[in-house]
């Protein structure tokens, strides 16, 4: 499973810096991907409208992606984690 964290580029975000503190205590590996002006008009596109930006590769095609914070996301995501450990 691959979780990466989109944050953005020099503009201090609350809520990326508490779910990735979440993720780290719920013991969820992840990458933190820095999003420039280019890659924030993908994830615009894609419908996602605020930060962070979650993306999960669930694997065999499988994805799972959500915006802002999400304790309930973080709670099933670390649920996840443990069951395939």
């Amino acid at each position: 499973m691959l979780v990466e964290v989109y944050t953005p580029k020099d503009v201090p975000c609350h809520k990326c810096a508490v779910t990735k503190s979440r993720l780290e205590k719920a013991g969820v590996s992840f990458s933190e991907i820095v999003v420039d002006d280019e890659l924030a008009a993908v994830l615009r596109s894609e419908g996602f409208s605020s930060f962070p930006v979650v993306k999960v590769d669930m694997g065999d095609g499988a994805t799972w992606s959500w915006c802002d914070f999400r304790f309930e996301n973080i709670r099933r995501l670390q649920d996840l984690f443990l069951k395939a450990a």
